[in-house]
């Protein structure tokens, strides 16, 4: 299994109560299987953030992966030491 951290900010930091979850998967998930973990982990997330099924984020919520760029599809493989940001998409100005 390996290790990865999703930190959190806004919303689903509050819901979580905890600036980061830690999730074990096993190599070669993607990150739907990370976002089916973390709606397990943290069931408060679900509903509000996560998908009711766990296969979605709920909009504005996004995924960025390594702090590069946010991700487009959940289909994307995750690789050992990836560490995953969720928080609200906004426009800026």
């Amino acid at each position: 299994m390996n290790r990865y951290v999703v930190e959190l900010f806004g919303i689903p930091r509050q819901l979580a109560r905890a600036p980061e979850v830690e999730l074990e998967l096993p190599p070669g998930a993607t990150l739907l299987e990370a976002v089916a973990a973390l709606s397990r982990k943290v069931p408060a997330l679900v509903g509000r953030v996560v998908a009711e099924n766990g296969s979605s984020l709920i909009e504005p919520y996004a995924l960025n992966l390594n702090g590069r760029a946010f991700v487009q599809s959940l289909d994307i493989k995750l690789s050992a030491g990836d560490r995953l940001v969720l928080m609200t998409r906004s426009a800026g100005g």
